[in-house]
């Protein structure tokens, strides 16, 4: 009788059927507790956990259906009687006590990748001050020095443990440093066809020299003053992070230094603590707006807030949709009554800019234009929140898929 080949005795003792059903019925399992995960908020290492236990007991069933697998009775071998027992024995030390071991010490592992260590800088740059007007002059150390104090310390109170770390620069090299090298905000309404490109520049250095942080923050603060008494505080605010990705720029004014403090600390906190992105809008449907959630700790009725995002690049409509908002916008506001004709010669600057430099952030980057529209969410289908749209923070904006969307402090 000819002796068999091994392929034609897997396949009497019907191994490979065996192994496909327990790899099918396996996988399922897997995806239905990843479901219980993302539904129910069951712990996240829960679906490794099942990998791990499946594809340990896959010696004894290979074991198994190659002793038992063919028709018929078969007696119990030594292999199984020894080889099954010491299989089970070691899943059931790993998972009984894979936690003392550090085995399942995934939590600890993603701490460490969340860990940001972020660069704040708080600055008067005497040579950019002009482009306020004539009236407007640089703050004096003694305020800076003051307020890199204050911040340091409260950043501190504010993120407590928590895994993040800040450095406010006062060594008069590193102040020198990012002096020499500024991070002007690219929204200025002075906005000239070079400066992008030195932005850019800059950034790329000084994330380089302070060792690639998470965030890079300028804070540049100018001062308005009539007969010795100061009566505003003018700030702008230029942020880099993801090394160097992603930017955001906005400015603000205040009447005195109590605000001046308060309104500095609401855009930290709002960065770094209190506001949570927590998706990207996914549909519009007329007022309605699907939002494809990253966090499932959403609930019906809670309120959320649109960003208008660009994403330039190749292959991106970041550059047409940052027009096509900057055009709307003004044609808003030249054609109608409203309280937005402040906004008008800066956002006509910036568009000339736009049109004259088809190249801008060509590289690639993301810019968000802060809180755009405001969102209730109606209903909740697995990890998509159906929302619509209460309010419009500017009636010109348009909605669009990928605009981040984030839950802010009350």
């Amino acid at each position: 009788m000819p002796k068999k080949s091994f392929i034609k005795v897997l396949l009497d003792r019907r191994i490979p059927h065996i192994l496909g059903s327990y790899l099918v019925a396996g996988t399922s399992l897997i995806l239905f507790i990843e479901y219980l995960v993302g539904k129910y908020q069951f712990p996240s290492h829960y679906p490794t956990l099942s990998l791990f236990a499946l594809m340990g007991i896959l010696p004894s069933v290979i074991i198994l259906s190659y002793f038992h697998g063919a028709p018929g009775k078969d007696e119990w071998t030594k292999v199984e009687k020894v080889g099954i027992p010491v299989n089970v024995f070691f899943i059931a030390v790993i998972l009984f006590f894979g936690d003392s071991l550090n085995v399942w010490n995934f939590d600890q592992k993603s701490e460490e990748e969340k860990h940001t260590r972020s660069i704040i800088h708080f600055t008067s740059l005497s040579k950019h001050k002009e482009l306020f007007g004539s009236d407007v002059d640089i703050i004096d150390n003694i305020l800076l020095d003051s307020i890199r104090t204050y911040f340091n310390i409260q950043l501190m109170n504010w993120f407590y443990s928590e895994n993040k770390s800040f450095t406010i620069p006062n060594e008069e090299v590193d102040i020198d440093k990012l002096n020499q090298n500024p991070m002007l905000s690219v929204y200025w309404n002075s906005l000239n066809e070079g400066e992008w490109s030195e932005w850019y520049g800059n950034t790329t250095l000084l994330f380089e020299e302070f060792n690639k942080p998470n965030y890079l923050i300028y804070f540049n603060i100018y001062q308005k003053s009539s007969l010795e008494k100061v009566t505003e505080y003018l700030v702008t605010f230029s942020a880099m992070w993801n090394n160097p990705g992603n930017n955001g720029a906005s400015d603000f004014s205040v009447k005195n230094k109590s605000e001046l403090f308060l309104e500095i600390g609401k855009k930290l906190r709002e960065i770094f603590g209190d506001k949570r992105q927590i998706g990207r809008v996914s549909k519009v449907n007329d007022d309605i707006v699907f939002v494809k959630l990253s966090d499932i700790d959403v609930r019906k009725n809670m309120e959320l807030t649109g960003w208008s995002t660009y994403y330039f690049g190749p292959g991106n409509d970041g550059y047409i949709n940052s027009l096509e908002d900057y055009n709307n916008a003004i044609n808003y506001i030249k054609n109608s009554d409203n309280d937005y004709q402040s906004l008008l010669n800066g956002y006509e600057e910036f568009y000339t800019y736009l049109l004259s430099d088809t190249s801008y952030c060509m590289n690639g980057c993301v810019q968000t234009r802060s809180e755009q529209y405001k969102l209730q969410v109606l209903e909740l289908m697995d990890s998509v929140a159906v929302t619509k749209i209460i309010d419009r923070y500017y009636p010109w904006v348009t909605i669009r898929n990928n605009d981040n969307v984030y839950i802010l402090p009350n």
